[in-house]
C-alpha cells in the first residue's frame, strides 16, 4: 500500500525505489527549496488516506532528505552515485521489527512466537502482566501483542500503565482474548485490534503490517 501511494503521489519524472518493506527511496528532480513542501504535501496526503481507510489505521510514516546533486553535473556520474546510495541504504537498513508477545499461557506464546520468527519478526515474550510492562519499558518494541485476563496485572492494566509512559504510550497493542466480552473495553483503551483465541496466523500478520513499523540498524 505505501509503495502504491509513493507512486502515485510523486510526480511523473520522479522515481520510487523499494528498499524493502519498510524503507523506500524517491528520486525526486526538483529545486531544493521545495524539497519541504513536497514532504509537507506527501505526508498530508498520507494521513487524509489513513483517516479514509475502511481497514482501519494505517502506519505513520517518516519522511527524511538524502543527499541531494545539482543536475549540472554528468549524467552518467550522477546515475552512478544514486545507484551507490540506493546499494548501501539496501545493506545498512536491515528491517528487525520488534515485537513482544504477553500471555500467561505459554503453549500459546511458543505456538505464536515460532510463526512471527518464522515471518522475521524479532520476538520476546513475558507470562504475565507486570513482566511484560517492565519488558515493554526496557525494549521498546515496535509491537505488543497482549492477552486480556493474567494474573497479578491483566491486560487493561499494562495497557492503562503504558498510556501513562512516553516511553509506551505510542506502542500500537494487538489484543489476543478468548472472551469477547473483553473488545469493547480493549479498543476503548487504546488497542489498535482485538483478535479472537486461538487466531489464525494470517489474520495476526495481516493486523501486524499494518501497525508495526520496524527498528532499523
Amino acid at each position: 500500500m505505501v509503495d502504491e501511494f509513493l507512486q502515485h503521489t510523486v510526480r511523473n519524472n520522479d522515481l520510487v525505489l523499494t528498499i524493502n518493506q519498510r524503507v523506500w527511496l524517491a528520486l525526486v528532480c526538483c529545486p531544493p527549496n521545495e524539497l519541504g513542501g513536497l514532504i509537507n504535501r506527501l505526508q498530508t496526503n498520507w494521513q487524509q488516506q489513513s483517516r479514509a481507510c475502511l481497514a482501519g489505521h494505517l502506519p505513520d510514516l517518516c519522511f527524511e532528505i538524502g543527499p541531494v546533486h545539482e543536475l549540472a553535473e554528468e549524467h552518467a556520474a550522477l546515475t552512478e552515485q544514486l545507484m551507490d546510495y540506493y546499494g548501501q541504504l539496501q545493506q545498512s537498513q536491515t528491517c528487525s521489527t520488534k515485537l513482544l508477545i504477553v500471555d500467561d499461557d505459554r503453549d500459546i506464546v511458543r505456538g505464536v512466537a515460532v510463526r512471527l520468527q518464522a515471518a522475521g519478526y524479532d520476538i520476546s515474550t513475558a507470562h504475565d502482566g507486570i513482566t511484560g510492562y517492565e519488558a515493554a519499558l526496557k525494549t521498546r518494541p515496535d509491537a505488543m501483542i497482549l492477552d486480556m485476563r493474567m494474573p497479578g496485572m491483566n491486560g487493561m492494566a499494562v495497557m492503562s500503565q503504558m498510556s501513562q509512559r512516553p516511553e509506551t504510550r505510542n506502542i500500537p497493542v494487538i489484543v489476543l482474548s478468548a472472551s469477547l466480552r473483553d473488545q469493547q473495553s480493549a479498543l476503548d483503551m487504546g488497542a489498535r485490534y482485538f483478535l479472537d483465541k486461538p487466531c489464525d496466523p494470517r489474520t495476526l500478520l495481516a493486523a501486524l503490517h499494518t501497525i508495526a513499523v520496524p527498528s532499523f540498524t
